[in-house]
């Protein structure tokens, strides 16, 4: 062989060196992301920011309700409904 030869064969053995350490990180980060544990911890996650979400998103529509019932209150539908809420 030659030197160049030889100099090619080792870029390359570097290169497939690195790319066999990128799969390996790879396969960890896959088998984190796949687990029982993250799932139901992002799930957790998922489900308190609906609530958080739900409630603000009621409390706006309460507070509209509550301003359009004070505006149109001659309205015989709405004059008892904020009294019915409490």
């Amino acid at each position: 062989m030659t030197e160049q030869n030889i100099t090619k064969s080792n870029e390359v053995s570097g290169e497939l060196q690195e790319l066999n350490d990128n799969l390996d990180e790879l396969n960890v980060r896959i088998k984190k992301y796949n687990s029982f544990l993250f799932a139901f911890g992002k799930g957790i996650v998922r489900g308190v920011g609906y609530v958080i979400g739900a409630t603000v998103l009621a409390a706006i529509l309460v507070g509209l309700l509550a301003t359009f019932t004070s505006i149109f209150g001659d309205i015989p539908l709405l004059e008892n409904f904020p009294s019915s809420i409490r």
